[in-house]
């Protein structure tokens, strides 16, 4: 009997920032919107008007602390110099996206009962491109 495959899940995937890949990254997010601009106007018949305006996006990523993990300290790094990254998020297969984003935060929580991490947000610069093998 032949079995559907359920699908990727979130530990098969790979996030990279400049070529490195960010290691003990626990949960990522992209989050990719788009500004609507209302263009309703007394002729629109009592229904809104939109058209599509500019893409906005922002990141997540919360990762275990071992400061001497490579992909922390790129982050880390960035987020001091104001530097862009080139990042990918990407499934086992190199189909994902493709963006540049500037670490605009970093937390450090150290919990009492749990795993210090360094939880870091990104916002993403100059829009966002569906990464596949061949791109």
């Amino acid at each position: 009997m032949p079995c559907e495959d359920p699908g990727v899940v979130g530990y098969q995937c790979t996030l990279t920032a400049a070529g490195t890949t960010i290691g003990k990254a626990q949960d990522v997010a992209l989050d990719l919107t788009r500004t609507m601009v209302e263009t309703t106007t007394r002729d629109s018949g009592g229904a809104g008007e939109y058209k599509a305006g500019q893409l906005d996006g922002t990141g997540n990523i919360d990762q275990l602390w071992v400061p001497t993990n490579a992909g922390l300290q790129v982050l880390q790094n960035a987020f001091l110099a104001g530097t862009h990254l080139a990042m990918y998020w990407l499934d086992p297969d190199n189909y994902g996206w493709a963006a540049c984003a500037v670490v605009s935060g970093l937390s450090h929580p150290q919990p009492l009962n749990d795993a210090v991490q360094l939880n870091v947000a990104l916002q993403i610069s100059g829009g966002a491109a569906v990464q596949t093998p061949t791109s």
